[in-house]
Protein backbone atom coordinates (compact mmCIF):
# COMPACT_ATOMS: atom_id res chain seq x y z
CA UNK A 1 0.00 0.00 0.00
CA UNK A 2 2.71 2.26 0.68
CA UNK A 3 4.49 1.62 -2.48
CA UNK A 4 0.98 3.06 -3.97
CA UNK A 5 -0.27 6.23 -1.86
CA UNK A 6 3.47 8.20 -1.48
CA UNK A 7 4.41 8.27 -5.19
CA UNK A 8 1.17 10.02 -5.28
CA UNK A 9 2.33 12.47 -2.47
CA UNK A 10 5.79 12.50 -3.39
CA UNK A 11 6.60 14.25 -7.19
CA UNK A 12 10.18 12.63 -7.24
CA UNK A 13 10.01 9.03 -8.30
CA UNK A 14 13.69 8.05 -7.55
CA UNK A 15 13.17 7.54 -3.81
CA UNK A 16 10.37 4.79 -4.86
CA UNK A 17 13.61 2.82 -6.90
CA UNK A 18 16.67 4.06 -4.08
CA UNK A 19 14.66 2.57 -1.37
CA UNK A 20 13.58 -0.67 -2.87
CA UNK A 21 16.72 -1.38 -4.64
CA UNK A 22 18.75 -0.72 -0.89
CA UNK A 23 16.53 -3.05 0.66
CA UNK A 24 16.65 -5.72 -2.69
CA UNK A 25 20.38 -5.60 -2.41
CA UNK A 26 21.04 -5.85 1.48
CA UNK A 27 18.17 -7.78 2.59
CA UNK A 28 19.09 -10.36 -0.77
CA UNK A 29 22.41 -10.68 0.84
CA UNK A 30 21.48 -10.79 4.14
CA UNK A 31 18.72 -14.24 3.64
CA UNK A 32 21.78 -16.44 3.31
CA UNK A 33 24.80 -14.53 4.81
CA UNK A 34 23.74 -13.70 8.46
CA UNK A 35 23.71 -16.52 10.58
CA UNK A 36 21.34 -15.40 12.98
CA UNK A 37 17.58 -16.93 12.97
CA UNK A 38 15.83 -13.07 13.62
CA UNK A 39 18.42 -11.82 11.23
CA UNK A 40 17.10 -14.07 8.15
CA UNK A 41 13.55 -13.15 9.02
CA UNK A 42 14.41 -9.40 9.20
CA UNK A 43 16.22 -10.20 5.73
CA UNK A 44 13.03 -12.04 4.40
CA UNK A 45 10.60 -9.28 6.09
CA UNK A 46 12.48 -6.28 4.37
CA UNK A 47 13.33 -8.37 0.80
CA UNK A 48 8.81 -8.90 0.26
CA UNK A 49 8.66 -5.24 0.76
CA UNK A 50 11.67 -4.16 -1.45
CA UNK A 51 10.30 -6.52 -3.92
CA UNK A 52 7.09 -4.81 -4.34
CA UNK A 53 7.22 -1.00 -3.29
CA UNK A 54 8.56 -0.35 -6.57
CA UNK A 55 6.21 -2.15 -8.99
CA UNK A 56 3.36 0.58 -8.99
CA UNK A 57 5.83 3.45 -9.14
CA UNK A 58 7.24 1.35 -12.11
CA UNK A 59 4.52 0.32 -13.77
CA UNK A 60 3.16 4.28 -14.17
CA UNK A 61 6.38 5.87 -15.94
CA UNK A 62 4.89 4.10 -19.19
CA UNK A 63 2.29 6.62 -19.03
CA UNK A 64 3.81 9.54 -18.75
CA UNK A 65 5.94 9.19 -21.52
CA UNK A 66 5.12 11.21 -24.77
CA UNK A 67 2.93 9.16 -27.50
CA UNK A 68 2.02 6.73 -25.23
CA UNK A 69 -1.34 5.09 -25.86
CA UNK A 70 -3.73 2.52 -23.68
CA UNK A 71 -2.32 -0.12 -26.21
CA UNK A 72 2.10 0.80 -25.57
CA UNK A 73 0.90 0.83 -22.05
CA UNK A 74 -0.46 -2.29 -21.98
CA UNK A 75 2.55 -4.11 -24.01
CA UNK A 76 4.95 -2.55 -21.47
CA UNK A 77 3.26 -3.77 -18.59
CA UNK A 78 2.83 -7.13 -20.33
CA UNK A 79 6.42 -7.58 -21.07
CA UNK A 80 7.11 -6.70 -17.65
CA UNK A 81 5.06 -9.33 -16.28
CA UNK A 82 6.62 -11.96 -18.91
CA UNK A 83 10.10 -10.71 -18.63
CA UNK A 84 9.86 -11.16 -14.23
CA UNK A 85 8.38 -14.60 -15.02
CA UNK A 86 10.57 -15.49 -17.19
CA UNK A 87 13.53 -14.25 -14.45
CA UNK A 88 11.70 -16.56 -11.65
CA UNK A 89 11.74 -19.65 -13.81
CA UNK A 90 15.22 -19.12 -14.87
CA UNK A 91 16.92 -18.08 -12.14
CA UNK A 92 15.74 -21.14 -9.87
CA UNK A 93 17.25 -23.38 -12.61
CA UNK A 94 20.80 -21.38 -12.70
CA UNK A 95 21.20 -21.19 -9.00
CA UNK A 96 19.96 -25.07 -8.76
CA UNK A 97 22.49 -26.05 -11.64
CA UNK A 98 25.53 -23.83 -9.83
CA UNK A 99 24.93 -25.51 -6.58
CA UNK A 100 24.71 -28.96 -8.48
CA UNK A 101 28.51 -27.75 -9.73
CA UNK A 102 29.67 -26.15 -6.16
CA UNK A 103 27.83 -28.25 -3.73
CA UNK A 104 26.59 -25.31 -2.30
CA UNK A 105 24.38 -22.47 -3.33
CA UNK A 106 25.62 -19.53 -2.41
CA UNK A 107 27.60 -18.76 -5.47
CA UNK A 108 23.54 -18.97 -7.18
CA UNK A 109 22.86 -16.70 -4.79
CA UNK A 110 25.00 -14.22 -4.76
CA UNK A 111 24.84 -14.13 -8.58
CA UNK A 112 21.15 -13.25 -8.05
CA UNK A 113 21.42 -10.85 -4.92
CA UNK A 114 23.69 -8.76 -6.66
CA UNK A 115 21.58 -8.79 -9.39
CA UNK A 116 19.23 -6.71 -7.39
CA UNK A 117 21.38 -3.99 -7.40
CA UNK A 118 20.54 -2.78 -11.18
CA UNK A 119 17.02 -1.44 -9.54
CA UNK A 120 19.47 1.19 -7.89
CA UNK A 121 21.03 1.36 -11.18
CA UNK A 122 18.38 2.19 -13.22
CA UNK A 123 17.16 4.82 -11.06
CA UNK A 124 20.45 6.97 -11.55
CA UNK A 125 19.42 6.82 -15.97
CA UNK A 126 16.35 7.65 -15.22
CA UNK A 127 15.42 11.23 -16.54
CA UNK A 128 14.06 13.24 -13.73
CA UNK A 129 12.31 15.49 -16.64
CA UNK A 130 8.74 15.85 -16.44
CA UNK A 131 6.88 14.72 -19.52
CA UNK A 132 3.30 15.64 -19.00
CA UNK A 133 2.22 18.29 -21.33
CA UNK A 134 0.60 21.90 -19.75
CA UNK A 135 -2.64 21.18 -19.71
CA UNK A 136 -2.08 18.36 -17.59
CA UNK A 137 -2.11 15.54 -20.28
CA UNK A 138 0.40 13.70 -21.79
CA UNK A 139 2.20 15.23 -24.43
Amino acid sequence: MVGGFLPLRIDSKKPFFIVPGLLLGLSGLGTFLIDSTLGIYVSIVLLGIGSWSYAATLLSLPMELPDMTPEKVAVVWGTFVTVSGIGMFISTIVVGAIRDGTGTFVPGFIIFAVGTWFLMIADLLIPTKNWRSATGNLA
